[in-house]
């Protein structure tokens, strides 16, 4: 049974359990094709309120080598994507989408499904596996990944269930790391939700 490819970095472990990181299991690689925008520093894909994807002007077609958990009838969960900043992709893990499967390893996106269960911010700074932030995150049965270095800082994923938001939200406010949160690329239609992106 294959465990997530980040499982050292994710606490997988009894001293932190979460159920988030076991709807990683069982992963497989894959490229993905998608769009993204006629800049080198474009991201993508953009959709819609129901997980439809938007056209962008000039949009360009990229692949990316990721990991993904398929969950049946073309459904797939993303549970790896490559670290910052190669990665263009804006969809996180734990994020579902639609695609088409081209090949034996290739994915042709299609849509992203919606609603989303998830949602993704970026902390940067210095981190440990006893961190107050990880016991956080774990308590709201939530996930956080090393995903890159910014001029020597560490970048990292916390992700939370929706629907746990704005209690994660309360607790980094009590821990003093509200003002380092920034909202993930990727939350499609509802990022001005004032609950989920307060500072948008």
């Amino acid at each position: 049974m294959k465990k997530p490819a980040n499982e050292e970095s994710n606490l997988m472990d009894e001293s932190s359990p979460s159920p988030f990181y076991y709807q990683m299991i069982n992963s497989e690689k894959f490229r993905l094709d998608f769009q993204i925008g006629p800049s080198d520093e474009d991201t993508g894909p953009y959709w819609g309120e129901s997980g439809e994807l938007i056209l962008i002007d000039g949009a360009v077609p990229e692949e990316e080598d990721i990991e993904a958990v398929s969950v049946g009838d073309n459904r797939y969960r993303l549970a790896e994507k490559q670290p910052w900043p190669s990665s263009h992709l804006r969809l996180n893990w734990g994020d579902e989408f639609i695609a088409e499967r081209v090949g034996d390893d290739v994915l042709k996106l299609s849509s992203i499904v919606m609603p989303q269960s998830f949602v993704h911010y970026e902390l940067s700074g210095s981190f440990s596996k006893d961190d107050e932030i990880a016991k956080i995150v774990h308590k709201l049965d939530g996930g956080w990944q090393r995903m890159g270095l910014i001029y020597g800082i560490e970048k990292l994923t916390l992700t939370v269930p929706v629907d746990r938001a704005d209690e994660f939200l309360q607790l980094m406010k009590v821990a003093g790391r509200f003002d380092d949160l920034q909202l993930e690329e990727g939350y499609g239609p509802n990022i001005s939700n004032p609950i989920l992106n307060p500072k948008g």
